[in-house]
Parts: structure tokens; C-alpha cells; sequence
């Protein structure tokens, strides 16, 4: 049924050839053929009714007012008369006429061009007599017009092609292609008659939207004629009577909606223009022009200075109503944009089109050219997305697709509530009733759907189900206190248990018993009585919640197995660790990647994703850690530097060029996950090579129990490869979460400069928390800047190590003073890493180059440091400058992490593939800092290094980053 809808009703709306593939759309029921028994005798040709239907289903696609190829159009006699830059097209003769020349193909250049429609022989007869009997113009008004065929009518219901709830609730308007009918409604939502209480007729063609006036006392109804003209009719409700005609579109009209204020009228067309209206007066105040495709929805903010246009250009559109300015144009779309529409506080807007995806943006360009950053991008529905509709308090957003369905969501998140599938027929009307709480559907089998606008609808339906699952697994856990081998299972022992694997243990049935902390010593090799692959078997008991790390140790130790090591339950089969369920489809571009790689993943559509997000590939889940620096880069994964880091224990991978990845999100469990038509991959407990790249090509796995009870490890080659010497050990022990601090020691500074310390995390079983890093007892005239941090999540921060222009020499003796000490929290207890000294420290010669960094805050300080704001979510701007002294070359600082020991979240943006750079006649360059709105408020000390012998290093600044709900958003502009 969508297949038919998509190549009949819909086949204007939602698909957009190009060239003059257009043409033959645009005029689909024009001149459909003419046979030898409708080609009209000499005396009864005339030009609108014979000859101009010729020129609209073959020539205007391209030869037009609006643009007329060859400076010429054939859109009307006038047009066809001036000719264009050939020369005039008609003769007094049809022999004579270039026009025929060029159609028969005895003139260049052939038209229509090769591969397009020709006209047939009948027709071109007709437009040889047409020439030879005078070429006789229009006899009335040079009109456009279209033959359109008459059909029969077949029996049913007509399609619902629009629908509209008057903003007090009371009315409902259907309109069944060029009819519309006014319906009464009770607070049940049913209709008070069986007959509507106003027929509204008298439409050009098929209405295509309907909107009631902010006072629910008019009614605008948008439609025309494919093709020919566009009208917008006005309507009085409760009389029944047509109060205005807007007419000024060339073909027909998709949208038309009034202003809060009702001051003014917006409608678009299939003639990619928009006009603005004077609501009262009926005047045109402006015409926008920019689409190159039909404009197929818009919206007004609340306050209405600003409209949105959704266009088949696949293309967003923001506009300054007061001026017809356009202010911004958002381009992540991939295909035509169908819908679009503003949450009702005015700061964000939504908009849905072919490509099945919803995206929101918030509004920042209000009167001034600004880019409105994306806020959302989600993959919808598994058809092209036909409207969107948000709810009178913002809190929903309705979304309906030719897959035949329909979505709630919950904003401003934009996360799945409810769905709403398997509809009778594609939905081409939505609308919602503010008043009511519910909102209507129309669907094109005729057929009217009403549903409620519930908060946590899809949640309430499952949480029974939830609950009482949650209920039994803790009654479960609850029951299993006691021993059930009459060992104190509830007791883990600090020694670690040594065993040697037992043959046969192969089958769940033989699986060698262990209790951790224990170490397993085995092989992979054939028995005489299995001639298949070896695995082994080993069954251990866990409490539910309880965390065990299991280690192979065989390839570090000189063994060829290839190992993997999987966690089964009792009947052998894996157990689940999370779902992950994919919200956006992607695939790799420009080249593949190998399994260790970390930068340049070049995704298709990667605009729409964001850092920290984890992208699945193959069973390898990673982590994007940095955008693209421009089309010819692609993301850097976490945890950028050294060796790919995977997540979820999956194993690294190579990946094709053209391979398909996802944006995923997990789930604990599939009864929180709501199906949006993208796949969900369930991620078993298993392991291949360690995702934490510390163990080379052998396995260590993090398990955490489900329930308690007894669980399995499978121990196996990967490539099914089996010999008396593929050894290993495997070590099962509790979880202990910790971390080792490491960093570069033997330091030479300059006098008045500093040098740089690079401080590196390694995490350990799963620890992710904050590290605080003290450096303390530095000798006299030896300063470091602080508070010195790694964040939670990340690897690396970096010290500022610095020298007064003064400084002597340190003794050893002041050298081993300083003392390192590294601290983070464990489960609500303090680890503390004492880690020596910074090894000697020397004093270096100058530095070729004196480096500031400007602000025009100066008078803001923390800790004696100049304090750069960056509000999050924006950019600031300040400068670096340079005085040279004895160095005249080219003056590099670096790339997107150009400013040292930045958090996460900020970046030196704007920067190209060269980086922050200073040409040798150069002494000075603009820097910007973007910092992602989820960054939390904080301040760090960062400073800027040259790349040129000695490193020399700006003095350091304090960066403050200010929550985006803070006020005042100060931004920085360097001094003149």
C-alpha cells in the first residue's frame, strides 16, 4: 500500500526528481498521451487549449520564467514570441520554424535533450498546423492551465489529506482532498452529530493543510492545483462563509500558517518560494526565495520573529520575519525535509523528512546570521517522516511515517515513549488538541485515529511486568543464602587457589569446579576421543552483584594459543552483558581501519553524532573522542593516544571501507528498550584480545553476576587451533578497582619559562573515577600551577613545571624533597599513590620566543592567574603573541589540543589540518576554543607550547568553564 501511495498521492509531496523529470511530474495528468481521436481539426486548435498542455508536459521543466535555459521560455505566447538567445522560435511556416527544427532533430541542439520524453508524432502534427494556420496566441487571458482527464469516482471512503483542532479545543477539521468538514466535539472526543455542522467547498484541487486562527474562529485552507496556481482560502467557522482568497503562488500551495499575533501569513509552495503576508490586509510584505525544492512545511516561533521552512532541498531553513532575512540554514539533513515545527517556548525547533530521521536544533540565530547548533539527530521512523507535531507544554513531540506508524517522544531528550504501529494506512494528517490532551491522525484509507497524550505511556505498560520480575530475582537472591555444596560460597579468600584443568572438561557436565581467587592451569589440545577443536570447562559460584576480573596469561608467556575466554551459564549457553541499541547507521568512508587505530574514523553523517557517544562496529564497540578538524579528517576514539581502547570487554577489529556502523546506547535490559527500526546487539560476556591493549593478543574479562548462583568459563583458541604446547593460566579474582600514575622525570627548565610534565593514567578493573595530583616541596624559585586533575574517564593531564627569571640551580638535596602524591576514591575510600620525586631538575638556556596569550578580562584572576571564561556550549576567541628571539621560521603550537591540559569537552577549533600556526613574517594569531555544552563547571590551569627547539610555553592561565544555565555568559575578545 505505501508503494502505491508513495507513486500516486504522494508522489508530489514526498519524491523529488530532478532535471526535467520534474516537468513530467509537475504535469503527470496533462496531455496524457494524445491519440489520432483527440488531435483537434484545424479550425478548433488553439494555443491554451492544444498547444501550451505540449510545451508544459515536454519544455517548461527547464525552459521557464523562473529559469529560463537559452534565455528562452515557453511558459506563455508572450514568452514563446520573444524567443530566446537563438533567435525567434515560430516562422510563418512549419517548414521554416526552428522550433520544429530542433523538436524533429533537423536543428541543434535536440530538444528534448537525448533520454527524455519526446513528443509523439500526433503532437508534434499539432503544433505544425498550429504554426501553419498563423500561430495564433490565446484568444482571452494568457493563463497556465493543464488537461486534466476526467476518472471515474470509485467507491469508499476519500483520503484524509489534512486535519486541524481549533486551539480551544471545540472543532475539528477534516478535509477529504478538496472538502472540508467541521465537527463538534465533547470532552470524550466524540463527535456531538453524525453530520458535520459546516461543509466547507469550493477548493482548487487537493487541500494539502488546514489551520484554525490563534482566536479558533478562522480557518486557513492551503491546496491548488499541480502545476498551475496555489490559493489559500479563509474561512469563517461558525457561518460557513469564505472570507479571503491569497493567491500569488505559481503551482499549488503545501503550507500556510498564521502568526501568534495573527499579523501575518506564511505559506510555501511546490514553486520553492515563500511568501509573508499581511494577515489583515492580504498584501504581500515579502517573498522569500533560497529553497530549490518545494517548500513543504513551516512554523512560526511563539513570538514570531522567526519562521522555519522544511524543503525538498534537503535543507532546514531559519528566517527573520520582520526583515525576510534569511538567518541560518541547517544542512545535516541527508534527503527531502517534510515537516518541521517549534517547541512551544520558542528555543528549539524539529524537523523530519525522507532521510527517517528526527533532528533538533536549538534557535540562536534570531535576527542575526548565527549557526543553530544541533541538539538532537535520531533515527525515527523506518519510513520517511511525514509530520511533526510537538505538544502544547513541550514535553511530547508526536512524530507519524509512511512506515505506518506512529511515535511519542519524550523532549526536550527526544527519547521513545510510545508507539503506535501498524496503522490501516500511511498518515498524511496530524494534529493535536492542546486543550484535550490527545491528538489526531488522518489516515489516506479515510480512517480517523485519536490517542491520548499520556506522559510515561510506554513505561506504565511495562512496569508491572518489570516490577514483578525485579521482585523474583530478589526473592531468588534472597532464598540462595544458604551453601549450596556446603562450602561458604558468601566468603572470598585473599589466597589464591592453584588448579590444574582435569580432561574430559569440555561438556557442561564435566567442567572442573573452582573457587576464586584461583588460578587454572591448562592446555588446548585433542584428546584421542574428540577430534573436534579443545575448549575447557570451569564452573565457580558468585553472589549476584559480585565482579571478578578473569586473565589469561599464555602469548606474554610465550604459548601460540590465540586465546578467548567466554562466561556461560548452566546450560552452556552465553550470558548477556548489555544491550546496545543502535539510534543512528553510519559507515565507514575513504578508507578501512586496522585494529589499532585511533584517529581519523571517517563516518558517513558524522555531524549528527557526538563525543563520549559509543559506535559499534562488528562486535567492537569504541568511543568517539574528538570531531573531525574538517572534511579531510575524520574522529579520533578514545583513548587517543597509543593503542585503540574497546568497551564492554569487545575485542579490537579491522573494519572496510564501506562497512556499516551504528551510534549505540545500552541497556541492562531489553524491557527498557523501546524499537525505532534500528538493530539491537546483544553483547555477551567474552573476550578475545584485552580491550585495554595491556595484554597483547591474551584475554581478560570483567564479569559481574546477573544472579547468584553458578556460572561457567569457556577457555578456547579463537582460530580453533589445538597442540600439546598452546598453555596458558587463567586467573579468576575479585574485582579490586585502582589506579598507577606515571610521568616524565629529569626536567631542564628555562629561566622565566617552563617545561612541560606529561602525567599518565593507567585504570585498573574498571576504574573510572577523578585523580587529584599534588606536587609539592619544589625548590626555591621552582613553581607548578594547580589544581592539577585527570578527570573521570580520561588518561592523561598535563603539569606546568615553571622557573623565576631569577632561579639558582637546585641542590639534589632540594630535588628529592618533592614529593608526587596521586589521590582518587574507591567505593568511598581514599587511594593514595606516592610516587618520589620529578627526578633532577636543570636549569635550560633562554627561550627563543616570549609567548602571552591576550584577554580583555584581565581584571579577573584566581590563584594570581588570568582567568579565561568559556560558557559551554559557545567559542571564545583570544590571541597568542610572540616575541622572537632568535627564532624567525615558521611557529607551530599543535592541533585541537593545542592548549595543554584542556578538559575534555574543549578543543582549539578552527584550526585546518596545520594546526595553530605563525608564518615567519607573524607574530601573532587568533586562537578558538569551543567547549561541548555537557561540560561541567570548573577551572583548570592550561598554557600553550611551541613546537620549536627548547618547547618554550606561555605563562599559564586559569580556564573557567561556565554551565550553559549560567549568567552572565562573559565572552573574551582580545585587546587591539
Amino acid at each position: 500500500m505505501i508503494t502505491r501511495l508513495k507513486n500516486h498521492l504522494f508522489c508530489r509531496r514526498y519524491s523529488l526528481p530532478s532535471g526535467s523529470a520534474i516537468l513530467l511530474l509537475a504535469f503527470q495528468f496533462a496531455t496524457v498521451g494524445l491519440s489520432a481521436e483527440q488531435i483537434e481539426p484545424v479550425d478548433k486548435l488553439d494555443y491554451q487549449h492544444s498547444v501550451q498542455p505540449i510545451f508544459a508536459r515536454y519544455c517548461t521543466g527547464c525552459h521557464n520564467q523562473r529559469e529560463p535555459e537559452g534565455e528562452l521560455s515557453l511558459e506563455s505566447y508572450a514568452d514563446l514570441k520573444k524567443g530566446g538567445a537563438e533567435g525567434p522560435l515560430l516562422a510563418a511556416t512549419a517548414e521554416q520554424s526552428r522550433l520544429l527544427d530542433v523538436i524533429q532533430g533537423t536543428a541543434e541542439p535536440l530538444m528534448p535533450p537525448e533520454g527524455e520524453p519526446r513528443p509523439s508524432a500526433e503532437e508534434i502534427d499539432i503544433l505544425s498546423r498550429w504554426i501553419n494556420n498563423g500561430a495564433n496566441g490565446p484568444s482571452g487571458i494568457d493563463e497556465r492551465r493543464i488537461a486534466i482527464p476526467q476518472l471515474p469516482s470509485a467507491p469508499g471512503k476519500k483520503p484524509i489529506t489534512a486535519i486541524a483542532v481549533s486551539p480551544d479545543g471545540k472543532q475539528l477539521a477534516i478535509a477529504r482532498y478538496d472538502r472540508v468538514e467541521l465537527f463538534a466535539k465533547n470532552a470524550h472526543f466524540h463527535f456531538t452529530a453524525e453530520k458535520p455542522l459546516q461543509i466547507l467547498e469550493g477548493h482548487a484541487g487537493k487541500i494539502n493543510d488546514m489551520r484554525f486562527t490563534p482566536d479558533s474562529k478562522k480557518l486557513l485552507v492551503a491546496g491548488g492545483l499541480p502545476g498551475e496556481s496555489g490559493e489559500i482560502l479563509l474561512w469563517d467557522v461558525e457561518r460557513g462563509q469564505k472570507l479571503r482568497t491569497f493567491a500569488g503562488h505559481r503551482d499549488t500551495v503545501y503550507v500556510a500558517v498564521v502568526s501568534e499575533d495573527e499579523n501575518t501569513l506564511a505559506s510555501g509552495s511546490y514553486d520553492h518560494k515563500i511568501i509573508l503576508w499581511d494577515f489583515q490586509s492580504g498584501e504581500i510584505l515579502h517573498t522569500l526565495s533560497g529553497h530549490n525544492g518545494p517548500v513543504f512545511d513551516l512554523a512560526f516561533s511563539p513570538d514570531t520573529e522567526n519562521l522555519v521552512s522544511a524543503s525538498g532541498d534537503t535543507t532546514v531553513k531559519v528566517w527573520h520575519v520582520p526583515s525576510g532575512r534569511r538567518v541560518d540554514t541547517r544542512s545535516e539533513p541527508l534527503k527531502e525535509q517534510y515537516t518541521v515545527t517549534f517547541s512551544p517556548d520558542g528555543s528549539r525547533f524539529a524537523a523530519g523528512g525522507a532521510d527517517n530521521r528526527i533532528r533538533v536544533w536549538k534557535l540562536v540565530s534570531h535576527d542575526k546570521l548565527k549557526i543553530n547548533p544541533m541538539l538532537h539527530a535520531r533515527f525515527g521512523h523506518e519510513g520517511a517522516i511525514t509530520r511533526l507535531r510537538y505538544s502544547a507544554d513541550g514535553r511530547s513531540l508526536i512524530s507519524a511515517a509512511l512506515d505506518d506508524s506512529l511515535k511519542v517522544w519524550d523532549m526536550p531528550q527526544l527519547t521513545q515513549r510510545v508507539v503506535y504501529e501498524n496503522q490501516s494506512d500511511a498518515i498524511e494528517a496530524l494534529a493535536v488538541d492542546s486543550a484535550g490532551g490527545h491528538f489526531v491522525a488522518g489516515r489516506m484509507d479515510g480512517s480517523l485515529g485519536v490517542y491520548p497524550l499520556a506522559e510515561n505511556l510506554w513505561q506504565h505498560a511495562n512496569h508491572d511486568t518489570v516490577q514483578q520480575r525485579a521482585e523474583i530475582l530478589e526473592t531468588a537472591d534472597a532464598s540462595a543464602n544458604e551453601d549450596l555444596t556446603g562450602l561458604d560460597k558468601n566468603r572470598i579468600s585473599d589466597q589464591i587457589q592453584e588448579v590444574t584443568e582435569r580432561e574430559p572438561n569440555n561438556r557442561v557436565a564435566d567442567a572442573n569446579w573452582i573457587h576464586p581467587p584461583s588460578l587454572a592451569l591448562g592446555k588446548i589440545e585433542k584428546t584421542a576421543a574428540n577430534d573436534r577443536a579443545d575448549s575447557d570447562l570451569f564452573r565457580f559460584f558468585s553472589r549476584k552483584g559480585q565482579s571478578w576480573v578473569l586473565e589469561i596469561d599464555a602469548s606474554r608467556s610465550g604459548s601460540p594459543l590465540d586465546s578467548k575466554i567466554e562466561i556461560l551459564d548452566t546450560k552452556g549457553e552465553p550470558v548477556t552483558r548489555v544491550f546496545l541499541q543502535a539510534v543512528r547507521d553510519s559507515y565507514f568512508t575513504f578508507r578501512g581501519k586496522n585494529s589499532n587505530q585511533i584517529d581519523d574514523f571517517r563516518l558517513h553523517n558524522w555531524r549528527e553524532m557526538q563525543l563520549n557517544q559509543y559506535l559499534y562496529a562488528n562486535g567492537e564497540v569504541v568511543r568517539l573522542y574528538h570531531y573531525p578538524r574538517g572534511p579531510d579528517s575524520g574522529f579520533k576514539v578514545y583513548p587517543n593516544f597509543g593503542l585503540r581502547q574497546c568497551y564492554y570487554d569487545t575485542t579490537p577489529l579491522s573494519h572496510a571501507l564501506g562497512e556499516v556502523c551504528y551510534i549505540v546506547e545500552p541497556h541492562h535490559s531489553e524491557a527498557t528498550i523501546v524499537p525505532n527500526g534500528l538493530p539491537v546487539f546483544p553483547i555477551p560476556y567474552e573476550n578475545d584480545d584485552d580491550s585495554r591493549r595491556q595484554f597483547g593478543a591474551d584475554s581478560r574479562l570483567t564479569f559481574t553476576a546477573p544472579e547468584r548462583g553458578e556460572y561457567l568459563v569457556r577457555v578456547r583458541d579463537v582460530r580453533g587451533f589445538s597442540g600439546s604446547d598452546y598453555a596458558y593460566k587463567l586467573q579468576v579474582r575479585p574485582r579490586k578497582p585502582g589506579f598507577h600514575l606515571r610521568f616524565n622525570r629529569n626536567l631542564t627548565v628555562p629561566p622565566g619559562g617552563g617545561r612541560r610534565v606529561n602525567m599518565k593514567l593507567t585504570r585498573i578493573d574498571g576504574f573510572e573515577g577523578p585523580v587529584r595530583i599534588e606536587i609539592e616541596n619544589l625548590p626555591k624559585g621552582f613553581s607548578v600551577t594547580g589544581p592539577l586533575s585527570i578527570e573521570a574517564g580520561q588518561h592523561r593531564a598535563t603539569a606546568l613545571i615553571q622557573a623565576d627569571d631569577n632561579a639558582a640551580p637546585p641542590s639534589d638535596e632540594d630535588v628529592k624533597k618533592i614529593k608526587v602524591t596521586a589521590r582518587g576514591m574507591v567505593n568511598g575510600e581514599e587511594i593514595v599513590e606516592q610516587l618520589g620525586d620529578l627526578g633532577t631538575i636543570k636549569l635550560d638556556r633562554q627561550p627563543k620566543l616570549d609567548i602571552r596569550v591576550v584577554l580583555d578580562n584581565k581584571s579577573f584572576e584566581s590563584d594570581g592567574l588570568p582567568v579565561l571564561l568559556v560558557p559551554a556550549g559557545k567559542t571564545i576567541k583570544c590571541r597568542l603573541e610572540v616575541t622572537r628571539k632568535g627564532h624567525e621560521g615558521v611557529i607551530g603550537f599543535g592541533r585541537e589540543e593545542a592548549a595543554w591540559n584542556i578538559p575534555h569537552g574543549l578543543y582549539v577549533d578552527n584550526i585546518g589540518l596545520n594546526g595553530v600556526l605563525m608564518l615567519a613574517n607573524e607574530n601573532q594569531r587568533d586562537v578558538f576554543i569551543t567547549c561541548e555544552p555537557w561540560v561541567h563547571a570548573q577551572e583548570r590551569p592550561i598554557f600553550f607550547e611551541a613546537i620549536i627547539d627548547g618547547r618554550p610555553t606561555s605563562k599559564p592561565m586559569m580556564l573557567r568553564v561556565i554551565p550553559s544555565e549560567s549568567d552572565p555568559l562573559v565572552l573574551n575578545k582580545p585587546q587591539p
